[in-house]
């Protein structure tokens, strides 16, 4: 199961990826991000990173192993990072 969810979370960077730049009628690529500022609070709910981080605890409480807690750790750190980076709070 934690397998199936590092491998929908990968697809969902690799889409996400592909779909954050347009090419105008100038031929210049644009961020998607500044012509739709409406979309910024949605990068805060699909932040996929932290959720590899969330599997990897998972894992490693259910293996009995420690560690578990610094994964947690590293999840909300990239949540609060990436939204102190895109101006707020």
């Amino acid at each position: 199961v934690l397998d199936a969810i590092k491998a929908v979370a990968l697809l969902v960077v690799i889409v996400g990826h592909s779909l954050a730049w347009h090419t105008p009628g100038d031929g210049t690529a644009v961020n998607v991000l500044e012509d739709a500022t409406w979309l910024i609070p949605l990068t805060w709910v699909f932040q996929v990173l932290p959720l590899f981080f969330a599997a990897g605890a998972v894992w490693l409480a259910s293996e009995g192993k420690e560690g578990w807690g610094w994964c947690i750790f590293a999840a909300i750190v990239l949540v609060c990072v990436n939204i102190k980076r895109q101006g707020v709070g």
